[in-house]
This record gives structure tokens, sequence and C-alpha cells, in this order.
């Protein structure tokens, strides 16, 4: 747009619209086109990953699938650094913090290009999330319509956090929880016309996306029964449970993360993640890319999906297996998604927490019942995990407990997912305090 027309435009606008209303408009704008690229990136990561992904028989080893990580992380590499030219793994709490004290402009290609690296990693079975390629495409459409439609600089900035919030909300059908991550995660300072919106934007941009997906949940949830006050009671032994593996699973993906972060040669880093993440997969195919289906079928009670193509069991798995077989993925599920992340993939850690979470609930709630003989809802234990897992892996406990509720639409769970996710955040926080409490005693 000419200077001139600008200028006749801007006229125009504030004679006829409030500057507020203006706002609200593009905030909607944004939210529209952050839920379609949401439901976009969905689908290209399910229909390349159902493409490549091969038919692996119970009780022998796929090859395949060992392969297949490390051509999707050398795609991804390639793309960003040979095509792209454009440095796309930054968080973006840090993305936005550097907004703050620097006004710049994000290239319009980065609406699109993290949608692009995102699915080369996840759908080539990258073990990891598509949450903040998301909102780092989502803050790029912010940031992008805020300079084409004029938005003064003062407010751009905040139009770029609520298109990052409106990503979340739209790949998690979220929108309370995507207004919590820019509040909780981001941490951007939030004025009374700026919660207003970035509640346009999230709740724009969660409606499109249901609608696109058929007016249907992501992660369905149809287990009918109630929780009680014994299910609370257990529920607080799974939070501390969740907050000791929210610590395992940040230290070990914390130390793959540094390990690959000293290699200079990026070319070896995505060579070496990508076997190890591929060996990961190989022994344990439900690692495999977001690994929806497995949440889908624990907090439905089909456990099936867990043991699906192991090359450990061939047949029926008693309750003993499905333990042993649950902890093996624990151990590994965060080292996969460190080296999905820092070796080369773009990709996001909230999907895979929530997808540890599931498995830490089943897993706590079955040795229970093993050990015990107590008769607990598996599916009610494996939705409380996910919000555990997740608050204690991110930090940011009201963000987790509402995406855990509002993706599965398990709104009568709603207390005991916030005891289990606030116990567990506790548990992680209380550890980290003693650790480097010894540690700095050790120093001196």
């Amino acid at each position: 747009m000419s200077v001139g027309k600008a200028v006749k435009f801007c006229r125009w606008r504030s004679r006829y619209i409030s500057d507020k209303i203006y706002l609200a408009i593009v905030a909607a704008m944004v939210g529209a086109v952050a839920g379609c690229a949401a439901h976009l990136l969905k689908m290209l990561i399910t229909h390349l990953a159902a493409f490549v992904r091969p038919d692996s028989h119970a009780g022998s080893l796929s090859v395949w699938l060992l392969i297949l990580p490390v051509l999707g992380i050398i795609f991804t590499g390639i793309y960003v650094r040979y095509i792209l030219k454009i440095d796309i793994y930054k968080d973006v709490p840090v993305l936005i913090n550097e907004l703050q004290q620097r006004q710049r402009a994000l290239s319009p290609r980065l609406m699109i290009a993290p949608i692009i690296a995102n699915t080369l990693t996840l759908g080539m079975g990258g073990s990891a999330g598509p949450d903040n390629p998301i909102a780092y495409a989502s803050a790029a459409i912010g940031n992008n319509f805020g300079r084409w439609f004029l938005i003064p600089r003062s407010a751009r900035t905040l139009i770029t956090a609520c298109g990052a919030g409106s990503g979340i909300s739209g790949i998690f059908t979220a929108p309370v929880a995507g207004v919590l991550y820019t509040v909780e995660v981001v941490k951007y300072p939030i004025t009374r016309v700026g919660i207003i919106l970035l509640a346009v934007c999230c709740l724009t941009s969660g409606i499109i996306a249901f609608m696109l997906a058929g007016m249907s949940f992501d992660v369905t949830f149809d287990y009918s029964g109630l929780p009680s006050w014994g299910m609370l009671a257990i529920g607080v032994g799974l939070g501390i449970f969740c907050g000791l593996y929210s610590f395992y699973y940040s230290y070990s993906k914390n130390r793959i993360e540094r390990y690959f972060k000293g290699m200079t040669n990026r070319w070896k880093a995505n060579v070496l993640s990508g076997l190890m993440v591929g060996a990961m997969v190989m022994l344990f195919p439900v690692l495999f890319s977001m690994g929806y289906n497995t949440i889908i079928g624990l907090i439905n009670g089909d456990d099936s999906t867990m043991g699906a193509n192991s090359p450990f069991f061939g047949g029926s798995i008693t309750p003993v297996m499905m333990i042993a077989l649950g902890c093996g993925v624990l151990l590994l599920k965060g080292l996969a998604n460190g080296a999905t992340m820092s070796g080369g993939g773009v990709a996001g850690e909230f999907t895979p927490s929530l997808f540890a979470g599931a498995v830490t609930g089943f897993v706590f709630a079955l040795a229970c019942k093993v050990c015990f003989g107590l008769e607990i809802p598996l599916p009610i234990f494996a939705l409380m995990g996910m919000a555990g897992v997740m608050a204690g892996v991110i930090g940011a406990p009201l963000t987790a407990i509402f995406i855990t509720i509002e993706m599965s639409g398990a709104y009568h769970y709603f207390l005991p997912v916030t005891l289990v996710a606030v116990v567990s955040v506790s548990v992680k926080k209380y550890i980290e305090y003693r650790v480097g409490k010894a540690r700095c005693a050790v120093k001196s």
C-alpha cells in the first residue's frame, strides 16, 4: 500500500471505526487464520505419517522405523538452513521478548515455514509435538497482519502475542488454554484491553479449528464414571509420582539438549539425533510422532495401542508386561523429545508431555491395581496424568489443566485434574530447590 493510500485509509478508519474495535477486528482475523493454520498442520502431519509409516509386525524390529526419523530431521535441517535461511528454532517466549525489546517485522515466510518444518519432523517419526511451531507461525501471522492493517507499533507486539496464543488455542482446540499460555508461559504483560483482544483471538481460532475438525475433539474422552473422594486421595499419590517423573523427564531432556548444543557440525547433529530417535522408535513404536492414538486409547480404557507392533511382545500382553512396557516408554520419552528438538527438528514439548502424562497415569493406576488390588479407573488416571506431567514439565499448571480439560471435553473431572497438576508442579519445584541447594553447598 502506498503512503497516500495508507494515510487515506487511516483517516477513514479513525472516522468510522474506533481504535479498540479496529484492534478487535484484526485480532479476530488473526485468530481465524491461525485456526486454519493449526488444522492444516494437524492434517499434514497425520497424512504424511500415514503415508510413510510401514506396517510393522509385533514381535519383530522394523528397520524402516530407524531410518524415517533420520530422513525427517535431515530434510528439516536442509529446509531451514538452505531454503528458508531463517532461524525458526527459538521458543516463542524468547521471540516475543525480543520483539518487546526491539520492534521489528517478522518475515511473511514465517507464517508457513514452521508448519512445513514441523510436518517434516513429526510426519516422519520425530517424537515431539506441533505446539511451538504453530505458536511461532501464528505469532508471525499476527505480526504481519499488524503491519498490513496499519496497527500502531505500540500495539503490534500485542497482536503478535495474541497470534501466538491463538496458535495454541487452535492446535489443541482450547481457547482458555491459549489465553493462559500467553499470560503464564509467554509471560506477556497484558492490559485490560489486551486480555479482551487475546480472548477474541483465541476464541476465534478455537472455534474455527473445532469447525474444521468436524465439530469434534481431537482427543475424545467417552468414559462415563464420576470422580470420588477415594479417587482424589489416590490422585495425590499420582501427583507426587507425576512430579518425580517430570523432574526425570526434564533432566534427561536437558542433558541431551546440552550434548547437541555443543555440536558445531549440524549435519552430524542431524544424523546422530535422527539415529537416536529412530532407535528408540524402533524399540518402542508407540513413540512415533505425536502419539495422539495412544492418548485416546489410554483415556478410553484401550491399552492395545501401547503394545501395538511392539518388537518385545508378539501375542497377548499381561498387566505386568504392560507396566514394564510403559516404564520403558517413560524412560525414553524425554530423551526422544530432546533429541528431536535439539538435533535439528522443529517441534514443541507440550504434546510429548501430554503423551508421557497419559502413560504415567496409566502405569501408576495399573501398578496400584496389580500390587495392591485397588479397583481404580485406569482411563481417569491416564487423563489426570496428562495434566500432572505437563504441569511439571512446562511449569505452568493452569495452561496444563485447561489444555487437558478442553482438548478432551472432560469438564466434570476439573477438580481431580487440578489436584494432580498442582501437586505435581509443587513436587517438581521442591526437588529442583533441594537439588539447587545441594549444588550450592558442594560448590561452597
